[in-house]
């Protein structure tokens, strides 16, 4: 075992690793429902024995999950059973569900092992809404760890994937990350703790057990200590990769603001970037913006991406990653959504009506006429008698027209919104206050002279537009 010989006393070794691990991360909490997410193989069993062990200490709850992939027959049937009994030993709540993995496989499903990783993260997921479990505990070990890093790099990896598997990935917690497997058969050897055996864990068919038999002996007889340097690897990665992360939230915090809901970044300061900077800068706002496109966002995407943002001469317009759409113009990149026009919608008077992407319109009566009508900013003040109709909010429609406070005269809306050097692709951001046909206010541009507050005036509506930092 690769740094590591084994302790005189295993168990407490491990019982110790546990409770550094609450300690150093202040999780889970005392009275935390906490989910163990158990095969039923010797590093799982070792999880459950030991959080079992420190239940009373650390003022836990704990429910047991299992799930059975119907792949091996009875022994699969085996591994259910072992976990249920010893959760009943320990009387501990138990879940067991069998999902019939084989018949999921498909031309567009992926491999077999990737199918059932990805449907015994849902049901872990599943299971712990259901009992109201705050945290998720697996037994991932160090040897676990090095493979995943290995993998990693032979399929092609960045300094994210580097750094392997966290100790804390929310909902996840993986406290024996700092213990080998051997370590982990000691603990069991010395609790006298039953496990079983997955025999598929030697099929060479599967890429992950190819690294683990054949790949990783090889590269022992170079270094013996390779498991280690891995490990090794992932953690100084893992640090590097914080710090780079920590920088980008705060340049992006300086260079990223929101107009008509859409995210933007401030251009000359994004581009002057250092590449490693500029990616994770953003892939935050991607993530601000339309979160799922991130999936479609390889290496060489990014590149493609922030090349076009840092050379484009005049305004340019490029669909990325996905269905995304990137306005470049001298100051700004802005990242536009898909499906980003308002939905049309009542608006509450006496309340907030969210308008999606950090905006909202309030609407309130005021008992008297303010002093000051600040209107034609994020504020409008509205005769509410001269509504003829009840107000709603929308994106703009073709052959809208209003008349713009102050000035004689009806007024094309697109015509305005080119006056007012409102990019297209925000155009349909900009919240549109309608009674019945009659345009109220354009949000946060100018509101209708219709309507505008009179001496004779009774009630006012005062309409803001509110959470949109610019």
């Amino acid at each position: 075992m690769e740094g590591c010989t084994l302790p005189a006393n295993a168990l407490e070794k491990v019982l110790e690793e546990v409770r550094d691990f609450v300690m150093r991360h202040g999780i889970p909490r005392k009275g935390d429902l906490v989910l163990l997410a158990v095969s039923g193989g010797v590093d799982s069993m070792v999880m459950l024995d030991a959080f079992c062990r420190l239940q009373d200490e650390l003022g836990l709850r704990l429910h047991v999950a299992h799930l059975d992939h119907m792949l091996r027959g009875d022994a699969s049937k085996g591994d259910a059973q072992h976990v249920a009994e010893v959760a009943r030993s320990h009387a501990l709540s138990c879940t067991v569900q069998c999902v019939d993995i084989g018949r999921q496989l498909g031309p567009e499903s992926g491999g077999l092992q990737q199918v059932a990783r990805k449907e015994r993260y849902a049901f872990f997921h599943r299971v712990a809404r259901q009992v109201g479990a705050r945290w998720i505990v697996t037994g991932h070990h160090r040897d676990d760890q090095a493979e995943t890093v290995l993998w990693r790099i032979i399929r092609g990896t960045g300094l994210k994937g580097l750094g392997g598997m966290s100790l804390v990935r929310e909902p996840f917690l993986r406290p024996l990350l700092g213990l080998w497997r051997a370590q982990l058969e000691a603990y069991a050897a010395e609790a006298g703790l039953t496990h079983r055996e997955d025999a598929s864990n030697l099929r060479l068919d599967y890429t992950r057990n190819r690294i683990r038999l054949q790949i990783l002996p090889l590269l022992q007889e170079i270094n013996p200590r390779v498991k280690e340097a891995l490990v090794s690897l992932s953690e100084q990665a893992a640090r590097d990769g914080d710090c780079l992360e920590a920088w980008a939230q705060r340049v992006y915090g300086e260079l990223a603001s929101v107009r008509w809901g859409q995210r933007r970044l401030w251009r000359e300061g994004f581009v002057a970037l250092p590449g490693a900077l500029a990616s994770r800068v953003i892939m935050r706002a991607v993530k601000d913006v339309f979160a799922p496109a991130l999936g479609q966002l390889d290496q060489k995407g990014m590149e493609r991406g922030l090349a076009l943002m840092r050379k484009a001469r005049g305004p340019t317009r490029f669909m990325w990653p996905g269905p995304l759409m990137v306005v470049v113009e001298k100051d700004w990149v802005t990242l536009v959504p898909p499906h980003d026009a308002l939905a049309e919608q009542s608006v509450k008077v006496g309340g907030a009506t969210a308008l999606g992407r950090g905006m909202y319109i309030t609407a309130r009566l005021l008992s008297k006429t303010p002093q000051k009508l600040d209107a034609g900013s994020k504020v409008a003040y509205v005769d509410f008698d001269r509504l003829h109709a009840p107000l709603k909010v929308r994106s703009r429609r073709s052959g809208d027209r209003f008349f713009p406070l102050g000035l004689a005269g009806s007024k094309r809306v697109k015509e305005f919104f080119i006056q007012e050097k409102i990019p297209a692709h925000a155009r349909h951001r900009v919240p549109v206050i309608c009674a019945g046909t009659d345009i109220v206010w354009l949000a946060s541009l100018r509101q209708d002279h219709r309507f505008r507050v009179r001496d004779t005036t009774v009630r006012v509506l005062e309409l803001r537009l509110r959470d949109m930092p610019w």
